[in-house]
């Protein structure tokens, strides 16, 4: 263990990011030190490297998913620049403990359109990490709701309720979705949905196409 290491591993003791003192646990061949916020946990491992230099790991462990966010790493020749790390670490482990879930609202008059969006939507996010959650409500049991949303997206068939919506949550961005965001694709094949002229279209088309008849004048 050099100077650097020494004056390193005591600098970081003396730190509270968040007002939590790090802990230190050895660990075969080196040391790591510990602060734990509950929503993450920063770290810092520091292993023998060669002769007596010495390795700073530095990362954070996201608590809900067990993911590393953050990982840096620096030979420990430079208290300054390690000091710098250290600092750049305790940045974004206090933006991940402040951080808290988006909670998005879809609504329309029964939520059955709304739930299959909500699961879809629940699901790309989970696929890029984010954490947002969305909560598909009927109209009636949207303006009843006393639970907080950070935005409430209403279906063309509850728009009119917009001005309601806001007296109801005054704190959540509230929007219109366009109605093509709601309609689905028309299909080609039997499984085509009937509920709109141009499904019926295409699985009229589909149908004669298969049945080889001409088309109609």
């Amino acid at each position: 263990m050099n100077r650097v290491s020494q004056a390193f591993r005591s600098w970081v003791l003396e730190q509270r990011p968040k007002g939590i003192a790090p802990t230190c646990q050895q660990a075969t061949g080196g040391d790591s030190y510990l602060i734990d916020a509950g929503t993450a946990v920063a770290q810092v491992n520091i292993w023998p490297y060669q002769d007596d230099l010495e390795i700073a790991e530095y990362l954070i462990t996201r608590t809900s998913d067990s993911e590393v966010i953050f990982y840096l790493h620096v030979l420990l020749d430079d208290l300054n620049r390690a000091k710098d790390l250290f600092s750049q670490m305790v940045e974004a482990f206090e933006d991940e403990a402040n951080h808290t879930t988006t909670h998005v609202m879809l609504c329309c008059t029964s939520a059955m359109t709304t739930t299959l969006f909500a699961a879809k939507m629940s699901e790309v996010a989970q696929g890029l990490s984010l954490d947002y959650n969305f909560t598909a409500l009927s109209s009636d049991r949207a303006l009843a709701t006393e639970d907080q949303y950070a935005a409430i997206m209403l279906a063309p068939q509850a728009s009119h309720l917009r001005k309601q919506m806001v007296e109801a949550h005054p704190d959540a961005g509230i929007r219109d979705s366009r109605t093509h965001l709601w309609q689905l694709r028309c299909q080609r094949g039997p499984q085509a949905s009937l509920a709109c002229p141009q499904r019926r279209q295409a699985a009229s088309r589909w149908t004669r196409e298969r049945a080889g008849c001409p088309r109609p004048l």
